[in-house]
């Protein structure tokens, strides 16, 4: 069965949060947002400093000769993440007190899991690695119990890579033939269903489902292209075309990117409720890639195959920003957006040559985060829809250690 169908981007996506930007000296300014305002400049408004809006809490280690990652974050403040060893794959989870307890082992025989979404419930998707080499899908629910899914022939191999907030689960595995992937669904019984895949041809994954049951995923033979696909709650299969799919919200709307066979220059674009395909512009014409929308309509992503990436917001129409930074960083990425279209990543500042966490409010208004005292470094991850936010701080070593920033709202 094709990795691709496996492993997708969304596993690595999840990943590529943790890495902190280390960029040359270079300045954005000469591109032009489609608004008339240099790319980069300085929104002149007085955001408040980050020690004001949020508390530092640096996220317990639940080993510290591992590496800890925070990968995901809901609303009640339930952070999910990591503990690796040179043995072991922990999935471990914080409260807002930074407080780290692990998830149920995985079971006997396998070396390691991996978190691939979490739900507003608590609950969690993700996958194990058994010795044997064959991946099998599992979900922990709030409590941190861990239940091994079926797959389509009682062996194989299959991944959960997304969860909704009913328990439902969507990812894929080896299909009747014993060659090919199918998209699933586990409901939230734990009941396996074979999604298909597009007439003509052999493999097809899903990679997320909305909380209104609209799944996304791929599907390809061969080496053929590999095409976006979209189910609808009642399971109807749409075509979206040669595209990579990277997220999906609660109104049915897509974001993802194409190119030619998938290689740069890369296009971003959305995808309406009614399958209609919206092109996203760019500052340029510079390749680019959607990579999360929110429930209110607005995408983000970034400028790809340059040097100095630059962080991108587009309206629903697929109008584009750029995120404002001051004038000393020279590139920066986005990484996540909340349902209150705060923004969340990290920028370069070519002045001190460091990597910061970066903050910026529904109007755009850029906060720089900061660097936790002792370390050289920091990035943000993902941000819930109370203003909490998590990343990572990076020692002068290049060890890291996982950090939330705590809106100062919440009482504990």
């Amino acid at each position: 069965m094709s990795e691709l169908f496996l492993l997708h981007g969304k596993v690595n996506t999840m990943r590529r949060r943790s890495d902190v930007i280390r960029r040359a000296a270079a300045v954005t300014a000469a591109l032009v947002m489609t608004t008339g305002m240099a790319a980069g400049t300085w929104v002149p408004a007085a955001a408040e400093p980050a020690a004001a809006r949020w508390d530092v809490v640096m996220l317990e280690q639940w080993s510290p000769d591992a590496i800890n990652v925070a990968s995901f974050i809901d609303d009640r403040g339930v952070i999910i993440g990591t503990n690796t060893t040179a043995e072991t794959l922990r999935v471990v989870r914080w409260g807002l007190d930074g407080h780290v307890v692990a998830l149920d082992p995985t079971p006997p025989g396998t070396r390691f899991a991996w978190p691939t979404d979490l739900n507003s419930r608590g609950e969690v998707s993700g996958f194990t690695d058994p010795v044997s080499g064959t991946e099998r899908p599992v979900r922990w629910d709030a409590r941190g119990h861990l239940t091994v899914l079926p797959t389509l022939t009682g062996g194989g191999t299959a991944l959960a890579n997304g969860i909704a907030d009913d328990g439902t689960v969507v990812g894929s595995s080896t299909a009747a033939d014993g060659i090919h992937g199918h998209a699933v669904r586990w409901t939230p019984g734990g009941s396996v269903v074979d999604l298909g895949t597009l007439p003509g041809t052999d493999n097809s994954g899903a990679w997320r489902v909305s909380d209104h049951g609209v799944i996304v995923g791929s599907t390809m033979s061969g080496d053929g292209p590999q095409n976006g696909i979209r189910w609808s709650r009642h399971g109807e299969l749409t075509d979206l075309g040669v595209a990579v799919i990277e997220a999906v919200n609660d109104n049915g709307d897509v974001v993802g990117w194409t190119g030619s066979g998938l290689r740069p220059p890369q296009q971003a674009v959305r995808w309406d409720a009614r399958a209609v395909a919206i092109t996203c512009e760019t500052p340029s014409g510079e390749s680019a890639t959607a990579i999360g929308i929110n429930n209110r309509g607005t995408a983000i992503g970034n400028t790809t195959y340059t040097a100095y990436p630059v962080a991108l917001r587009w309206d629903r129409v697929g109008h584009v920003t750029l995120f404002a930074t001051p004038p000393s960083v020279d590139s920066g990425t986005v990484s996540d957006i909340n349902d209150r279209d705060e923004a969340v990543g990290t920028v370069h500042d070519a002045a001190t040559d460091t990597s910061h966490a970066a903050f910026w409010d529904a109007h755009g208004v850029f906060t720089d985060l900061g660097v936790p005292p002792g370390f050289v470094a920091s990035s943000a991850h993902a941000v819930d829809d109370r203003g909490d936010i998590i990343g990572d701080a990076i020692a002068s070593d290049g060890t890291g250690q996982p950090v939330l920033w705590r809106a100062r709202r919440h009482t504990m």
